[in-house]
């Protein structure tokens, strides 16, 4: 294949921020009165599910103004963690993982375009907080015109706004979310550090990485013959 654009996800690929989403969304709730556990939380977020998906996975009720409130509000608190904490404060809420930038840079240097097809609308946000941003020619999110994963909207606006062929891209996931997302693009799907649901059902037929070390391994060979 000629590879032009490799399309990671975010959150469990390139950083792990569990804690800020988990934070976010525990005042969120507070805010309308409700009280969940950072367990309970978590337990949803890990799953790369959309906002609005882990709202109703926690709240039964079918309020739609309050389900969209909540969302709202888990956005702001969102945006003012990110722009008011320190770089302590950030630095326990999201790490990058081990060899992410010097796979995003080995990518850079090798005239490859990288993309983002995230779950969160604030991919935008946390990419430039952690000085990753300059590494990204696209960033694609939900929104009302883009169905979240694992709809294969977000890659497909990769697709269309990079003009790019689909034959021409490698996806980088982690989740079962986000790999039936990139397979239902047409993209080719590298699985990183799956959770066992993943491994065992829809990517045991893929090809499966614990490091992202060996994912670096694995595009050098297909750039070098």
């Amino acid at each position: 294949m000629r590879l032009r654009c490799v399309i990671f996800d975010l959150d469990g690929v390139i950083i792990e921020s569990s804690q800020l989403h988990t934070t976010s969304f525990q005042r969120a709730f507070e805010m309308h009165g409700y009280s969940f556990s950072r367990e309970a939380i978590t337990k949803f977020v890990s799953k790369g599910l959309s906002r609005e998906a882990v709202i109703r996975s926690l709240i039964t009720e079918e309020d739609n103004e309050l389900l969209e409130s909540i969302a709202k509000n888990k956005g702001i608190v969102l945006k003012q963690l990110l722009r008011n904490s320190s770089q302590n404060k950030i630095e326990q809420l999201v790490h990058t993982h081990s060899g992410a930038r010097e796979l995003l840079s080995y990518i850079h240097q090798n005239n490859i375009k990288i993309a983002l097809a995230s779950s969160s609308m604030m991919a935008c946000d946390i990419v430039k907080r952690l000085g990753l941003f300059q590494y990204f020619s696209y960033i694609s999110f939900p929104s009302s015109e883009i169905k979240a994963k694992p709809d294969p909207d977000v890659y497909l606006e990769v697709l269309k706004r990079l003009e790019l062929n689909r034959s021409e891209c490698i996806a980088i996931e982690d989740s079962t979310t986000g790999i039936k997302s990139a397979l239902s693009a047409g993209i080719e799907t590298y699985v990183f550090n799956s959770d066992k649901k993943a491994r065992n059902k829809i990517a045991r037929h893929l090809l499966m990485f614990q490091e992202l070390d060996e994912i670096k391994n694995q595009i050098e060979s297909l750039i070098i013959p």
